[in-house]
């Protein structure tokens, strides 16, 4: 069991549990929003909002994330199905590989180059970051760029 909690407008980035499928269950707060995506083949995002004492499930290996879309912190209780689930953060761990290589499997776009790469990997947040920019203004909160969920 983990619990979680999100600010306002909070972002869970982008992750994979590689030994584990996981129930969210929001406990505290308005809703959540949540998706994952499947493996190679099934790669249409399953979203989901939910309320308050709902949850959703979300397979092993599958690529999730969570959101607090408003204006007060959010709480989630996550049961995972193994005692070590682990965590990878998509982000955070793609960008530590070498640039080239980095570039080679992204096709090589003209944008991406390897100091930009190098850059890019230091402006990447925590697991738990300041979600969508836009949402910001709505909540009558300043963004920074820098604060975390």
């Amino acid at each position: 069991m983990a619990i979680r909690y999100l600010n306002p407008c909070g972002l869970d980035s982008f992750h994979i549990h590689n030994r584990a499928t996981e129930i969210v269950l929001l406990v505290a707060g308005k809703s959540l929003y949540t998706g994952f995506v499947l493996e190679d083949g099934f790669d249409q995002p399953v979203l989901a909002t939910i309320g308050l004492y709902q949850g959703t499930v979300r397979p092993q290996g599958s690529i999730q994330y969570d959101f607090n879309d408003n204006c007060e912190p959010a709480v989630f209780m996550a049961a995972l199905s193994s005692g070590d689930p682990g965590v990878s953060r998509m982000s955070q761990n793609l960008f530590v590989e070498d640039p080239e290589l980095l570039r080679a499997g992204q096709g090589y776009p003209e944008f991406l180059n390897n100091a930009k790469t190098t850059e890019f990997y230091g402006s990447i947040t925590a697991a738990f970051a300041q979600g969508m920019k836009a949402r910001y203004e709505r909540c009558g909160m300043k963004w920074n760029g820098t604060t975390h969920a």
